[in-house]
């Protein structure tokens, strides 16, 4: 009996300090978890900062960037007739 009293004991205590090791490890990620959704909603953030400034300067600048789309390309027949070559004309 006394030594099923003391394997109750050490079997129990092995069991609180598992339970306090995992309680601890649960802690140490929930607190990881919430540093990483800060560091998110951070970036996140600065993102739209960045986004916000660079509309303000694109809009100051007279760009449409980043929504507007490239010309498409035109063949280089049509470039060569309608944009001049050599030097330009002099004015007299």
């Amino acid at each position: 009996m006394a030594n099923d009293e003391v394997l109750a004991r050490q079997l129990q205590k092995q069991l609180d300090a598992e339970h306090a090791g995992i309680s601890q490890g649960k802690g140490r990620l929930e607190e990881s978890d919430r540093d990483y959704a800060r560091r998110v909603q951070e970036e996140v953030n600065l993102e739209a900062a960045f986004d916000a400034a660079t509309a303000v300067v694109n809009a100051k600048e007279g760009i449409n960037l980043p929504y507007a789309p490239n010309p498409p390309p035109q063949p280089l027949r049509k470039l060569c007739q309608t944009q001049p070559v050599g030097p330009a004309p002099v004015k007299k």
